[in-house]
């Protein structure tokens, strides 16, 4: 299964190429039209990205997967624990970014 190589290519330090296995991944499902079974393979590339230090992907990676949870509904008690944890790491992820615009502003 794709998911397995993209998890095996991080465990290994191969983290672009694991990121290159996950968007390829996305790509055939929703090619395929089955999106709903999306929202927790959304969290590997966003924790990919955040490892590289590239916070905009994953961000944008980690709000892909809020908005699965908001089209499908949480599920119970550890439903809202996941969503309270993805606001949280959009938060962090968001300062991260505004950070490092005000450097190089700076500079």
């Amino acid at each position: 299964m794709l998911q397995d190589k993209v998890v095996e290519l991080a465990q290994g330090g191969r983290l672009h190429k694991a990121i290159e296995a996950a968007e390829r991944m996305f790509s055939l499902i929703e090619e395929e039209g089955m999106t709903e079974q999306m929202g927790g393979m959304y969290e590997i590339p966003a924790r990919l990205y955040y490892k590289l230090g590239n916070f905009e992907k994953a961000l944008e990676y980690t709000s892909k997967a809020r908005l699965e949870i908001d089209g499908y509904g949480p599920a119970g008690e550890k439903g809202e624990k996941k969503i309270q944890m993805l606001e949280e790491a959009m938060r962090q992820m968001r300062e991260k970014i505004r950070g490092r615009k005000t450097k190089k502003k700076a500079v």
